[in-house]
């Protein structure tokens, strides 16, 4: 693995991130021993392709912040301390990028150089839209690069995102897993299979999709009471049909309850509790191998006293810890 003197210097020495105020703080972490650097962040801070408000651009920062607070310590609910520095750092923070470096059809070098380091990706938009050249780009390495560049996509969200288009935008926010699944139609090989969770807004269309792609569904209405049916409804999801057990975790914020995540663009009254979203990535089995990870939609300029900001930051922690593996 090639990691650059000059990020790995920095990732031994501090952690840095800008207060909730906009001042920048360095401080240093006290560390556990762990084998290697796993996880590349990379932020996307572009909403050019959201449909009904701007503001998820501007989020990457903020959950960086929320991540590093010291409102809250860097473990996860697996007991993983997820932002290890000292001299054994987990992470590795690549910045950020915006939407003139973000293009459906090429690549993102940032996200290719993290690749290329034998990181795993966890991805902070942004808007949905830019799961689409996130996916794009991994499939197109993983195929240059493996023997089996096939993978599960586990999605959870209000809404599909399986228009063909919205307003004449074929690249809307509403749009990326209409996009992402034509790769299969384009490489003429099924590399990807999808499975979505909580989603309760799916309209005729989307559903027609649904079909034509052959996508595994949980509907918010359908939603489990009990881990343990969610636990074997997720693990049987993941399983069917892909052989590698590699799984790539997108995680739209308004799969929550409005009541959970008030700074998002899309009220969708119905969905789910940080609870249940924290079970349903516990649920997944532990011999899976999460590739990579995006977090999107957190809107900043809906939120209220950073509360979302800190729940993105927890789903961050847990994708993070999902990956150190």
């Amino acid at each position: 693995m090639l990691i650059s003197r000059n990020r790995l210097f920095s990732a031994l020495k501090y952690s840095c991130n800008e207060s909730f105020h906009g001042t920048k703080r360095y401080r240093f972490i006290h560390s556990e021993p762990t084998t290697k650097v796993q996880v590349g962040i990379l932020g996307i801070k572009d909403d050019s392709r959201s449909s009904f408000l701007r503001g998820p651009s501007q989020a990457p920062p903020v959950i960086r912040a929320a991540m590093y607070s010291e409102s809250s310590n860097s473990y996860s609910e697996t007991g993983v301390n997820v932002f290890q520095a000292g001299l054994n750092p987990t992470t590795m923070d690549f910045g950020d990028i915006t939407e003139r470096e973000v293009s459906p059809g090429t690549t993102i070098s940032k996200l290719h150089e993290i690749l290329d380091e034998g990181l795993k990706p966890l991805v902070l938009g942004g808007d949905h839209s830019i799961s689409y050249p996130v996916i794009e780009t991994l499939l197109n390495w993983r195929i240059k690069n493996m023997d089996d560049p096939s993978f599960t996509i586990l999605h959870l969200d209000a809404h599909p995102d399986l228009y063909d288009e919205l307003g004449g935008d074929r690249l809307s926010h509403a749009c990326p897993f209409a996009r992402i699944m034509e790769l299969n139609e384009f490489h003429e090989k099924d590399y990807i299979n999808l499975v979505q969770v909580g989603i309760r807004t799916a309209t005729s269309p989307q559903r027609e999709q649904m079909d034509r792609f052959k996508i595994r569904l949980l509907e918010m209405k359908d939603f489990p009471d009990s881990k343990a049916e969610l636990k074997e409804i997720i693990q049987e999801s993941l399983s069917e049909k892909k052989s590698t057990g590699d799984v790539y975790i997108s995680f739209d914020m308004d799969v929550l309850d409005p009541a959970f995540a008030i700074g998002v663009s899309h009220y969708e009254p119905g969905g789910m509790t940080t609870r249940q979203a924290t079970d349903t990535l516990l649920a997944i089995p532990s011999e899976a191998n999460i590739i990579g990870c995006d977090c999107v939609e957190y809107n900043p300029t809906r939120d209220i006293n950073n509360s979302t900001a800190m729940v993105a930051a927890k789903i961050c922690k847990e994708l993070i810890s999902l990956m150190l593996k």
